[in-house]
């Protein structure tokens, strides 16, 4: 989501634009994926833009934008702070733009697999899950062999993802014991404020738990 003073028809347009650009984090995985993107598809590096990323709190960055402290956001995160309605409209909405908030890619995942009605659409799905499932047995085989590709993602030098490798463990999974905690945290509190309907439930409306048993 950008300022409305900016109105580029296509993404090249303001690459080079000294924009100032909120993530949560310099290792968001959202500011990765931009830099996959830029790699893959515009063979560009994230230093050959003229965008500074700057952490701002989520919850603090539509205020930022609306302000004019920032320049733009990830849209899949503004577009969820920016609904607040009680409507069916509003629900699925939310239920299709749920990655709000940095969370581990097994969360994002099974709230993908709530909506996806075409058996190859719950096929490619289940194959994602799976794939993070190789990743972490392959991660606890050899935690020191991954250093290198987990610098490379995240952007960040190999002695800091070698010492944060001391102190967390970065395979990913979700619980349901984790998935509730996170309704009980986030999601009931959005019930209550009117920006999701009574009608969602956490199970299967949100999460589907059954496609990390493939």
């Amino acid at each position: 989501m950008l300022s409305s003073k900016l109105q580029p028809k296509v993404i090249d347009e303001i690459l080079q634009q000294p924009l100032q650009i909120a993530v949560s984090s310099l290792s968001s995985v959202h500011l990765a994926f931009f830099r996959g993107y830029l790699r893959t598809e515009k063979k560009l590096e994230l230093d050959g833009i003229r965008w500074r990323f700057i952490g701002i709190e989520a919850a603090n960055m539509l205020p930022a934008l609306l302000t004019g402290q920032i320049d733009g956001l990830p849209a899949f995160r503004a577009h969820h702070h920016a609904r607040r309605s009680s409507t069916n409209q509003g629900t699925c909405s939310c239920r299709q733009r749920a990655a709000t908030w940095d969370r581990p890619a097994a969360r994002d995942a099974v709230e993908l697999a709530a909506r996806l009605p075409r058996p190859e659409s719950r096929m490619i799905a289940r194959r994602f899950l799976r794939a993070i499932a190789d990743a972490n047995e392959a991660y606890a085989r050899a935690p020191a062999d991954m250093t290198a590709l987990i610098a490379e993602w995240s952007g960040q030098d190999d002695k800091i993802i070698h010492a944060a490798q001391e102190r967390m463990n970065p395979t990913t999974h979700l619980t349901q014991a984790q998935a509730q905690k996170w309704w009980d945290f986030i999601g009931s509190v959005m019930v209550e404020r009117g920006e999701l309907s009574p009608k969602v439930k956490p199970f299967p409306d949100v999460f589907d738990l059954s496609f990390q048993a493939s």
